[in-house]
């Protein structure tokens, strides 16, 4: 289910995102297609390039750690916010800032995304075992 309220609706369009982002633009083929001969690497310039143009955020992924894709794990945020938004002992159309929610999320990674939860008024806690 995408989320109305998703930026990334759309397909990302890989070559307006090279004109922009030059660290990008080198794991980009002719083409228009991402260069996998390291897709680490350059999922994880997909990721950084992502989290800077959207969300005005400047992030390392560490070589070692789970880099899921932005749009994917964004759109995650937005369904869980509208799953809070839609639930209580009577119906809400909307996000009450006053009502205190708690939910457990299993399973995120050790990646990037924790920063956008920044962005929407969910407050993540990580518990580490």
């Amino acid at each position: 289910m995408n989320s109305a309220r998703n930026i990334y609706r759309q397909d990302v369009d890989f070559r307006t995102l090279a004109l922009e982002d030059p660290d990008f633009a080198k794991f980009l083929k002719i083409n228009g297609q991402l260069d996998f001969s390291d897709p680490h690497a350059s999922f994880r310039q997909l990721t950084k390039s992502l989290l800077k143009r959207d969300f005005k955020l400047k992030v390392e992924v560490p070589d070692d750690r789970l880099c899921p894709p932005v749009p994917n794990r964004f759109n995650y945020i937005l369904w869980l916010q509208d799953l809070i938004d839609s639930t209580s002992s009577e119906y809400r159309d909307g996000y009450d800032p006053n009502r205190d929610v708690a939910g457990l999320d299993i399973g995120r990674g050790g990646g990037s995304q924790p920063q956008v939860y920044r962005l929407t008024p969910l407050r993540p806690v990580r518990v580490d075992t």
